[in-house]
């Protein structure tokens, strides 16, 4: 049931601030800012997930329970001028408890699935699987 009024909200475009506000009443935090694709999932109510403001989400993504999206230069306190944000395209799977973070940008290709608990610091390109700390190719 959960899932279902998350994914809902979630894909609420012209919503966008009052269904911000009640995903994060559900444990979710998506920023307003975020651009949003249609067909945007998040099995388990999104439980736990953080995005950056400046994120893009492609069509058709999953984002599973405790999937963080965002910067890794937090201990600079200023507003990075070479951030410039992180894509997620269409179809990708971002699997439970995947972290992916950049200091400047990082685009997660169409088809791409990130694996459980993964790292991953890099770009990748469609239809590749990455896993690890950090996150590698492997397949």
């Amino acid at each position: 049931m959960i899932h279902r009024i998350a994914c809902f909200l979630v894909n609420l475009c012209f919503l966008k601030g009052l269904s911000s506000r009640l995903l994060r009443c559900l444990g979710c935090d998506i920023p307003k800012s975020v651009q949003r694709g249609s067909g945007v999932r998040l099995p388990h109510g999104g439980l736990g997930v953080v995005l950056h403001p400046s994120t893009i989400i492609g069509d058709n993504v999953s984002i599973y329970q405790q999937v963080t999206i965002g910067r890794s230069d937090i201990w600079n306190c200023l507003p990075s001028e070479n951030f410039k944000g992180v894509v997620i395209k269409d179809g990708a799977i971002l699997c439970a408890g995947a972290k992916i973070v950049t200091a400047t940008s990082l685009v997660v290709g169409n088809g791409t699935i990130v694996g459980a608990n993964s790292v991953l610091t890099q770009s990748t390109g469609d239809n590749e699987v990455w896993a690890g700390i950090p996150a590698v190719k492997i397949k």
